[in-house]
């Protein structure tokens, strides 16, 4: 599997390795560490290079069926959750603050939406349709942070008056004294599963016991790390700072620990709807039956072993 070790979602996968619970269960889980777009190795994934990877319901995930990518979400990493960490925020210049508190105050404000297809892009697009405006007539959207480093000079260049953020640039901006964190998924859409676990249809025909196993396994990870209530222990706040480069007090000013699916199932409700939006932003061409996007048996073979959880 490649994962980014820019952000903390993988965080009941990381755990589960760094316990050893995957070992235990005869899991070998060999981890590449890129900071290239999870959507680059899509290819790879269809070619056998890798078996697993994180995708985010972007514009690019629905075009890999045109591709002939023939992949499947199994499983979800964190989702939405208040008072948790979450992936992306609308934040709020600092000078700004006081005239901007619901999301009908959007109206007639600049908004930087982030790069087009992105997840914070997502956030800043769920927010609008939330508040019934329309970009380009109600509210001026514009998108200068296409990459991750863009978001800090965009913030600090002050022209605009709500930027959607990804974490924990959010954070880090926050600290620094230039925006206030605002609205984020929990608050907007917290239906969206902004991060999938994903496989190669080949891979699971050749090698279903094993996908079986090993959600087995990332499903009982998911529910430690749920045990904490989202308090930080020292040794998954140590864990992860290692693992990501950020430093211990900006993940914990983040929000508590990310929440784990406990049961893991992927939402065609989630992908029918993410993708309904992008074809509203024009990001989408035509609609696909998100079901093609997801094969379901493995998770539920595992949820047979290891249980439901309400």
């Amino acid at each position: 599997i490649a994962l980014s070790p820019s952000n903390i979602w993988t965080v009941p996968l990381i755990y589960g390795v760094k316990k050893g619970y995957f070992a235990r269960a005869n899991i070998d889980v060999e981890i590449t560490k890129s900071s290239q777009p999870s959507i680059m190795f899509a290819p790879l994934l269809a070619r056998g290079d890798f078996d697993l990877l994180p995708q985010t319901p972007a514009p690019s995930f629905y075009n890999l069926i045109r591709q002939q990518f023939n992949v499947k979400a199994v499983s979800v990493f964190t989702v939405p959750k208040a008072g948790r960490s979450e992936a992306a925020w609308l934040t709020v210049m600092k000078d700004k603050s006081d005239s901007i508190r619901d999301l009908a105050d959007l109206r007639g404000k600049v908004v930087e939406g982030a790069g087009l297809g992105t997840t914070a892009n997502f956030l800043a697009f769920s927010a609008l349709k939330k508040a019934g405006l329309t970009a380009g007539k109600d509210v001026k959207i514009q998108s200068h942070a296409k990459l991750a480093g863009d978001f800090l000079p965009v913030i600090k260049s002050n022209q605009q008056d709500v930027v959607s953020v990804i974490e924990p640039v959010a954070t880090q901006a926050e600290r620094q004294g230039y925006v206030k964190r605002w609205k984020t998924f929990s608050d907007i859409a917290p239906w969206f599963q902004s991060a999938l676990v994903v496989s190669s249809e080949n891979f699971l025909k050749k090698n279903g016991p094993a996908m079986r196993t090993f959600l087995e396994v990332y499903l009982l990870s998911c529910r430690e790390v749920n045990a904490s209530n989202g308090q930080w222990s020292s040794d998954t706040l140590d864990l992860l700072s290692q693992w990501t480069n950020i430093d211990a007090g900006i993940i914990r000013a983040m929000g508590g620990v990310p929440y784990c699916d406990p049961n893991g199932e992927v939402s065609a409700d989630s992908l029918d709807r993410s993708q309904k939006l992008w074809i509203e932003t024009g990001a989408l061409k035509e609609a696909i039956d998100v079901n093609t996007l997801i094969d379901p048996v493995p998770t539920a073979d595992a949820l047979k072993v290891i249980g439901r959880m309400q």
